[in-house]
C-alpha cells in the first residue's frame, strides 16, 4: 500500500551504486519524494541544502539491486545527482518498505 501511494504521488528518480573506480554503476528507477529539511531539523550530520528523500522499496527489490541505499550511492532527481549522506529503513512486520534518504548535492 505505501509503495502505491509512492508510486501514484512521488515523482521518478534514479537510484545509483558506482563501483570500482567509477565506471561500473548499477540503476534502478524508483518512485519517491523529495522535500527540504525545515531550519529547526537542520542539526548533527544534516547541513544547509540537504534534501529528504522517500523512496519505496518495492522497486529495489523487483529490480535486484543491490540494497540498500548506502552513503555515497546517488539519487539523480530532475537531472541532478545528489550523493546519499544517511538511510533511515523503515519496516512494517519485519519488511522493509522503504527509506528516508538524507541527500547532498
Amino acid at each position: 500500500m505505501i509503495a502505491n501511494d509512492i508510486a501514484r504521488e512521488g515523482a521518478l528518480m534514479t537510484l545509483r551504486r558506482v563501483t570500482g573506480t567509477g565506471d561500473v554503476h548499477f540503476d534502478v528507477e524508483v518512485y519517491g519524494y523529495d522535500s527540504q529539511y525545515k531550519p529547526e531539523e537542520i542539526v548533527g550530520e544534516i547541513a544547509q541544502g540537504d534534501i529528504r528523500v522517500i523512496i519505496s522499496n518495492r522497486e529495489i527489490l523487483a529490480r535486484s539491486w543491490p540494497g540498500p541505499p548506502r552513503r555515497s550511492d546517488v539519487v539523480i532527481i530532475d537531472g541532478k545527482p545528489h550523493r546519499v549522506m544517511g538511510n533511515e529503513i523503515q519496516s512494517i512486520g519485519g519488511e522493509v518498505v522503504m527509506h528516508w534518504l538524507q541527500v547532498r548535492g
